[in-house]
């Protein structure tokens, strides 16, 4: 059994691209697409998964204008908070509000979830953040009620909600990646921001 990481992850690749040519599924996705389709299909196994991916019209361009802006990462819970690679760019701010006393109490008061009342918060501090869902559908919820983001990625896992939801930043004008259906979960996130991180400082695009 190969022991080398690095060689690993390059063996998993190109597994994962064999087995999505296999699939009819290769050229459905040019190439900053296939940077987070192949992280996303590592990080669930999964390469049915290909298939519900979905990407806004720029989403790359829109990324890394949102990353020049502000280089702040908002993300819904600390799982994925603990996931982004924050040593890829230099500067980068990871902020994760569900948490916060003020949070806590004003969901207890009004009944609502923290995630949701999170999403108040952190767009009022970063309103061209990047946000990163993974996890809570009523995070993303509140995003689409607010209608403006710098670049969402989406892909909340769940049976309540999420399908939905995400169906909903599908249809919207913002710009976003989003797994359909009720996969998804912050594997699902950190892969896709990890990916187009890479991709913007090999592109060296990031401000």
């Amino acid at each position: 059994m190969e022991k080398n990481p690095f060689s690993i992850e390059d063996e998993s690749f190109e597994i994962i691209t064999r087995l999505l040519s296999q699939n009819g599924l290769l050229d459905r996705f040019d190439g900053k697409e296939m940077a987070v389709v192949r992280r996303i299909v590592h990080a669930t196994g999964d390469i049915s998964v290909a298939e519900s991916i979905v990407f806004s019209e720029g989403f790359y361009d829109a990324f890394c204008d949102a990353m020049c802006v502000s280089r702040t990462v908002v993300t819904d819970v600390k799982m994925v908070s603990a996931g982004i690679s924050r040593k890829v760019i230099k500067g980068l701010s990871v902020n994760v509000y569900v948490d916060d006393e003020d949070v806590i109490r004003e969901s207890v008061e009004m009944g609502v979830s923290r995630a949701y009342l999170a999403v108040d918060k952190a767009l009022m501090r970063h309103p061209n953040a990047v946000f990163v869902i993974g996890n809570s559908p009523t995070a993303l919820l509140r995003i689409l009620e607010h209608g403006s983001a710098g670049f969402v990625i989406g892909v909340p896992v769940g049976f309540v909600g999420a399908p939905e939801v995400k169906q909903r930043l599908a249809d919207s004008s913002i710009p976003h990646i989003t797994l359909l259906g009720t996969r998804g979960g912050s594997p699902v996130a950190v892969a896709a921001f990890n990916a187009l991180l890479l991709e913007a400082k090999a592109d060296g695009v990031v401000c």
